[in-house]
């Protein structure tokens, strides 16, 4: 009886299910992540965590893109990363780094929601 697999959400590739870990809060039983996914991810995280002080410091102890503090936000900055090339690029409030994550990092769409707020804001008064 072979095991089932499942495709892993980040590299896109078909693997069996005992190299994902077990979650209750997801509907198979089983993270969307696989393990060597997960564990590149940590290690990215970890190896800056160090230099974490330093990155708040160099971007005026605010989010990149709002601008809001951690005391402002009520949380620890989260460190962004390019999911691709693993390459760090700065620290985000929880908002706007789960925003870029919610629009794939995708420019283009970035752009069209950008254009359909700006159509609605100007629609606003008509």
């Amino acid at each position: 009886m072979s095991e089932s697999n499942q495709l892993c959400s980040k590299c896109k590739n078909n693997k069996p299910l005992n190299e994902f870990n077990k979650s209750s809060h997801h509907k198979n039983g089983h993270r969307n992540i696989c393990r060597d996914c997960r564990n590149t991810h940590r290690t990215i995280i970890r190896k800056h965590n160090k230099h974490y002080a330093v990155l708040l410091e160099m971007q005026n102890n605010c989010c990149a893109i709002c601008g809001k503090s951690e005391e402002e936000n009520g949380k620890r900055l989260a460190i962004d990363h390019n999911h691709k090339t693993h390459q760090v690029r700065n620290l985000l409030c929880q908002s706007c780094n789960t925003g870029l994550g919610d629009f794939k990092d995708n420019k283009e769409l970035l752009l069209k929601a950008f254009e359909y707020l700006k159509k609605w804001e100007d629609d606003a008064t008509a």
